[in-house]
């Protein structure tokens, strides 16, 4: 949040955009985005937060600026494509990405896992 208080004061802001998501479910298609804007980008959020530009989160700032500004470049729906987050519900999500901090949270991921196997190995009618 650091760092997007700030965008209005990154250079040319008004000509380019970003949306805040997870790296979790980041593609990035060969040659969509501008590696010279990615490096300017990068080095000017270093020098406005130099220390905490070596935190844990940074790659996704610089991932969501990526996408952002690559042609075609697309917001995956929510709750299809969700992070989990304890008693959120996920009963319409497709696609779960398990943060760090909630990777193992009451065997959600492990029982989840357990579920979909035992449904493949399902006998089919």
């Amino acid at each position: 949040m650091a760092v997007e208080s700030r965008f209005d004061e990154y250079p040319n802001a008004s000509s380019l955009r970003y949306v805040r998501g997870s790296s979790g479910f980041a593609g990035f298609a060969k040659g969509a985005f501008d590696l010279a804007q990615l490096k300017e980008f990068h080095e000017t959020i270093k020098r406005w937060f130099p220390d905490r530009y070596k935190e844990w989160g940074t790659e996704q700032i610089a991932s969501n600026f990526a996408i952002s500004n690559s042609p075609g470049g697309i917001v995956l729906p929510f709750p299809k494509y969700a992070n989990y987050v304890p008693d959120d519900d996920t009963s319409t999500s497709s696609f779960l990405h398990f943060i760090g901090t909630y990777r193992y949270d009451n065997d959600f991921l492990a029982n989840a896992g357990k579920r979909v196997i035992a449904e493949l190995r399902a006998p089919r009618p």
